[in-house]
């Protein structure tokens, strides 16, 4: 019990329930209005299955419940140590917060399923990265392919991993605001609730740390023309201070504003990875995706009703070419298993 997931009791299951009709609220009140998790990650809480820990305990505190007792976590039983209450504010602060947003990543009603060839790819760039190399790494494809599924992971890959040296800060574009002038304040100020700018949080987390990473979600929701010469000054600055900088953006979003990449990276272009695209589902993760997603509903409690749901969806998928684009997005493929 002591890890970093926690899942209830049978009879914290049943006070849960109980505390949802006694405040008035559904599971997709929880999701959608008050935004704490994906449906996924409400259904495993309500389910009795692993959630983490941060999740877990913000569930609780919306129902107004004490986790330890829906958790069913003895008196002997220690929470681990964070790493911030050794290193310093405003660690402290950039963990929060990452935390926050990660929250938002994952998907909204599929099941996360883990593409290793893609996230390996990223991850072993920003390896190089944390290694001493200058790396800036974009995370590109198409509008619902799961940029920012792959990007939660690498959060969380990172995070473990950063438990005791390096550090990690995450931040996600939906909660920015349009403005090229104070951008690179306003982004320091989201990875920290704090007045710095991210260049300055870098170079004081990299004084108490070591080498760390930068992570944006969508960055092209607010890329504009007047921002693209703002971000190239920020990523070599950030460079410079030896940080790792990894974003998600759609590719022809990329394309348009950041060609040619010679002016647009002027000044670090080796330094920027190729490769790191996500593709569409293939059959096999239409499949998993299905079969999981049948798994957290009630009218398929068993495995061959699972099975038989995820086959129904290829099945229609290799009938028509126009499910077959839609099974293999991610986001639509969510939208047509939930129909």
């Amino acid at each position: 019990m002591a890890g970093r997931s926690l899942c209830a009791s049978e009879a914290g299951q049943k006070k849960a329930e109980l505390a949802l009709i006694r405040k008035q609220l559904t599971r997709t009140v929880l999701v959608r209005d008050r935004g704490i998790a994906s449906w996924t990650t409400v259904s495993k809480f309500f389910n009795r299955k692993s959630v983490d820990r941060i999740i877990f305990q913000e569930i609780c505190h919306v129902l107004d419940l004490d986790w330890e007792e829906i958790a069913g976590v003895s008196e002997e039983w220690e929470p681990e140590p964070e790493p911030e209450e050794a290193t310093g504010e405003l660690l402290e602060a950039v963990w929060r917060c990452g935390a926050r947003s990660r929250l938002a990543l994952d998907p909204y009603i599929l099941t996360t399923i883990r593409r290793e060839g893609v996230l390996e790819k990223c991850l072993q760039q920003i390896r190089l990265g944390l290694g001493g190399k200058q790396r800036v790494v974009p995370i590109l494809g198409a509008a619902g392919y799961g940029k920012s599924t792959i990007l939660g992971m690498i959060y969380d890959e990172l995070r473990q991993q950063m438990a005791l040296e390096g550090w990690i800060a995450l931040v996600r574009c939906d909660d920015l605001v349009q403005s090229a002038d104070r951008w690179v304040e306003e982004l320091g100020a989201k990875a920290s609730d704090r007045p710095l700018t991210m260049i300055e949080i870098a170079q004081q987390l990299t004084a108490q740390r070591g080498r760390g990473v930068l992570l944006i979600d969508t960055l092209d929701i607010v890329l504009t023309k007047p921002l693209v010469p703002v971000f190239r000054q920020m990523v070599l600055q950030l460079l410079e201070c030896g940080t790792t900088v990894a974003f998600t953006c759609r590719d022809n979003d990329y394309a348009e504003f950041f060609e040619p990449y010679h002016e647009s990276f002027a000044g670090f272009r080796e330094s920027v990875a190729d490769g790191c695209k996500v593709t569409q589902f293939t059959p096999e993760e239409v499949r998993l995706a299905a079969q999981a997603f049948a798994s957290l509903q009630p009218e398929y409690p068993t495995e061959a009703s699972q099975i038989a749901f995820a086959q129904k969806i290829l099945a229609l998928s290799a009938d028509r070419v126009s499910l077959a684009e839609i099974a293999a997005n991610p986001l639509l493929l969510a939208l047509l298993c939930g129909r």
